[in-house]
């Protein structure tokens, strides 16, 4: 299959320019990454998301990467053990700070599946961690993202969103950024 770039000039582009950095033609890097496999765990919704993805890369790309599913016990371990090519991945934190999930790629992070490793990246989230001033944690932050953006161990493809409808006169509720709906307070305004 011929790639369609007309309406993903750059990621050809950029496609093209990987295969050269690795010593490869467009071609042999198609036929190398179509003998690898995209893993994921059990579910619909991962079926149906590795199908888009591996569509998009046969369209934009030209290349058709093979689909893999595990269980998800079994999936765990194989992403623990670095035994996959390519897998989906996941992550929620629990608090409003962006180091809860840039601190994922540090070495040692137990949830670093992509073992992503870079000193200065470790650095910069130590730094962010070590400061009590907003303003430079946040700056520290910042310069992580873009070296995590520059080298791209993972490929953000989704993320998550849900809407909660709710009628005005119920007053003090509260939601976790994780989504959980705490009602333990909440009233009914009398009009």
């Amino acid at each position: 299959m011929v790639a369609d770039d007309s309406n993903f000039p750059a990621a050809v582009t950029l496609f093209a320019e990987a295969a050269a950095e690795m010593g490869m033609t467009v071609a042999q890097l198609r036929t190398t990454l179509a003998a690898e496999t995209l893993l994921y765990n059990t579910s619909e919704a991962h079926a149906e998301v590795a199908q888009l993805v591996q569509e998009s890369w046969n369209q934009v790309l030209g290349f058709q990467m093979q689909l893999g599913n595990q269980d998800w016990a079994i999936f765990q371990e194989t992403r623990k053990n670095d035994q996959f090519d390519v897998a989906r991945g996941g992550w929620l934190t629990d608090f409003m700070d962006p180091i809860g999930m840039l601190a994922i790629f540090t070495e040692g992070n137990s949830y670093n599946d992509a073992n992503y490793y870079d000193p200065a990246f470790d650095l910069l989230i130590e730094q962010a961690q070590a400061s009590t001033d907003p303003a430079v944690h946040f700056a520290k932050l910042y310069d992580a993202q873009d070296l995590l953006m520059e080298f791209m161990p993972i490929i953000p493809v989704y993320h998550y969103s849900d809407f909660m409808y709710v009628k005005a006169y119920l007053k003090d509720w509260g939601r976790s950024v994780l989504g959980t709906v705490d009602f333990s307070r909440a009233y009914i305004e009398a009009e």
